[in-house]
C-alpha cells in the first residue's frame, strides 16, 4: 500500500472542532485507503456515556476498526501520557499489518504530543516524581526568597490538585508559589486552574529549573515529526456550525442525555463528590459539556430551569468550538506547518449536502500523500486555506509563553481574593463585553453618587457658614 520512498511511516491526523464531521472524514478515508481509526478525544476514552461524549455509533463506523475508545471507567482520570503510550503501540500494530493509522479527535494537545515529540512538556500520569533535581542558580535565588510556609509547600507538593470550590485557600497558595518561583509561567494560568499550576510546580521540582526556562530550552532543538503526516482539518464557518451544534444538543437530549448525566452524578457521589461545589468540572469525565450545565435542573426540576440548562449547554458547546479553533490555529498549526514531512489541508464542511466532494478531496489527498505524488496547494482544495493556514512564528516553544498571559481586570474583580483574569490578547475584546460594560456603568453610578454626597456635604457646611438653605440646595 505504501511507497518505499519515505523512511518515516505514514499517518493521517484528522483535527477540528466538535460538530464539523471529523469522524465521518476519518471513516471515509479508512474505507478507501485500508485504514483503521484511533481515537484522540479525551472524553471518548470513557466506557459508556456515548451520548454526552458524542461517540460514533457502530452503524456509523461502517465496519472500520476503532481503537482507544471506551477503555477507561467513568470517574477515573485520563492522562496524555497514558493515551500516548497506547497510541504508539496501536499505530505500530497497524503499520505492521500494512494498514494506515488514522488518528482523529478534538483533543489537539494529545495529537501534538503524538506528532511532535520534542515540543511539549507533558503532564504526568502519576504522583509527583520522588526524584528532584538540584535547583539551578536562577531557581535557587527564587527559593531563597520564599517564606517558610511557601518553602514547606514546595518541598511537599500535594499529590492531587485541590479544587477552588473546596479549598480556595490552598488553590491560591499554589498559584502564589508558582508566581514567586516562575512569574512568567504563572501569568499563563488562572489561579483556579490548579491542575496546570501544580504540574508546573512539579516540573520545576523535577527539572531544577523554572518551567518557563525548560520551555525556552526547547527552542534550541530542531522541530521533529514522529511520522510522515497528512493533516486533514474539516472546518465549518461559525454561522453554519453554531446552529448545527444547537440542533445536536437538542438531539442529544432526545437520545438520553439526561439519563447519562444522572449516571454521572451517581458516579461522582460514589467518589465522595455529592455536592456541586466539590465536583472538579475540569477533571476527567466531569468535563463533558452537559454535566455541569444540567446540575441545577436535575437538583430542582422545573420548566424554567430546563430551558436555562439547555441554553447554557448550547452556549458552552459553542464556546468550546471557538476554543478548539483557537488552539488549532495558535498552537497546533504553527508546528504542523513548520514540521518536516507534514502536510496540512482544510476541508470545507460547511455544506454537508456536498459531502461527496468533501469525501473525494480527502481521499484524493490521502492517496497522493501515500504514493508520494505531488500535492496541490491547499488553496486549490478550498479558499478557506488562505485565511486559516497563515504562517506563524509560534513554532518556537518559547513564543507560547506570552500567548496566554493573563492580566486582572480590576473593575470586574468584585472580590480581591478572586481576581477576574483576562487573556492579554483578548483584553480589547473584554472591554466591549456586556459584563464589563455593566461594571463601567455601575462605576459611573457610584462615582456620581459619591460626587452627590461630596457636594451635599459641602452644601451643608456652606449653609452653616452662610445661613443659606443648604438642605434644600439643588444637588446632582
Amino acid at each position: 500500500m505504501f511507497s518505499s520512498v519515505a523512511t518515516k511511516r505514514p499517518l493521517v491526523a484528522v483535527i477540528g472542532t466538535t460538530g464539523v464531521g471529523k469522524s465521518r472524514v476519518a471513516i471515509d478515508v479508512a474505507l478507501a485507503c485500508n485504514g483503521e481509526v484511533i481515537n484522540a478525544d479525551a472524553m471518548q476514552v470513557y466506557r459508556g456515556l456515548d451520548t454526552i461524549t458524542n461517540k460514533v455509533t457502530d452503524e456509523e463506523m461502517k465496519g472500520v476498526p476503532h481503537h482507544l475508545m471506551g477503555f477507561k471507567e467513568p470517574g477515573e482520570e485520563s492522562f496524555v501520557t497514558e493515551w500516548l503510550t497506547m497510541a504508539l503501540e496501536t499505530i505500530e500494530s497497524i503499520h505492521k499489518r500494512n494498514k494506515l493509522p488514522i488518528v482523529v479527535g478534538g483533543t489537539s494537545y494529545w495529537l501534538q504530543n503524538l506528532l511532535f515529540p520534542n515540543r511539549i512538556v507533558t503532564e504526568t500520569n502519576s504522583a509527583i516524581s520522588k526524584t528532584r533535581a538540584k535547583p539551578d542558580p536562577q531557581l535557587q535565588v527564587a527559593l531563597d526568597h520564599l517564606d517558610d510556609d511557601s518553602l514547606a509547600l514546595f518541598n511537599n507538593l500535594p499529590e492531587r490538585p485541590p479544587t477552588a470550590g473546596d479549598d480556595s485557600e490552598q488553590t491560591m497558595r499554589l498559584w502564589k508559589l508558582l508566581d514567586a518561583l516562575d512569574p512568567e509561567m504563572a501569568g499563563r494560568w488562572h489561579w483556579k486552574d490548579s491542575r496546570k499550576v501544580l504540574r508546573n510546580l512539579e516540573i520545576i521540582a523535577e527539572k531544577g529549573q523554572k518551567a518557563s526556562e525548560v520551555i525556552k530550552g526547547q527552542d534550541k532543538d530542531p522541530l521533529e515529526s514522529r511520522y510522515r503526516t497528512m493533516v486533514l482539518w474539516p472546518f465549518s464557518e461559525d454561522d453554519i456550525l453554531y446552529p448545527r451544534l444547537d440542533k445536536r444538543v437538542d438531539q442529544m437530549i432526545k437520545s438520553g442525555l439526561l439519563e447519562e448525566i444522572k449516571t454521572l452524578q451517581k458516579i461522582s457521589s460514589n467518589h465522595g463528590d455529592s455536592t456541586s461545589t466539590s465536583v472538579d468540572y475540569s477533571s476527567g469525565i466531569y468535563q463533558s459539556i452537559g454535566f455541569k450545565e444540567f446540575h441545577d435542573y436535575l437538583s430542582s426540576p422545573s420548566e424554567e430551569a430546563f430551558s436555562v440548562s439547555v441554553e447554557s449547554m448550547k452556549r458552552a458547546t459553542q464556546k468550546y468550538a471557538k476554543y478548539q479553533t483557537k488552539w488549532i490555529r495558535s498552537k497546533f498549526l504553527p508546528l504542523a506547518q513548520a514540521a518536516p514531512d507534514t502536510h496540512t489541508y482544510v476541508l470545507d464542511t460547511s455544506n454537508a449536502d456536498q459531502w461527496g466532494l468533501i469525501e473525494e478531496n480527502a481521499i484524493t489527498l490521502t492517496n497522493s500523500f501515500l504514493n508520494n505524488t505531488p500535492l496541490p496547494p491547499p488553496s486549490n482544495i478550498t479558499p478557506l486555506a488562505d485565511r486559516l493556514l497563515l504562517s506563524s512564528t509560534l513554532s518556537k516553544p518559547s513564543a507560547a509563553l506570552s500567548l496566554q498571559r493573563k492580566i486582572p481586570c480590576k473593575l470586574c474583580s468584585t472580590d480581591p481574593s478572586d481576581p477576574f483574569l483576562v487573556n492579554e490578547a483578548e483584553w480589547n475584546e473584554h472591554l466591549n463585553t456586556k459584563g464589563h460594560q455593566r461594571m463601567v456603568k455601575s462605576l459611573k453610578n457610584r462615582e456620581q453618587y459619591m460626587e452627590y454626597l461630596r457636594r451635599k456635604e459641602l452644601g451643608s457646611h456652606g449653609s452653616q457658614n452662610t445661613g443659606t438653605m443648604g438642605s434644600n440646595a439643588d444637588m446632582v
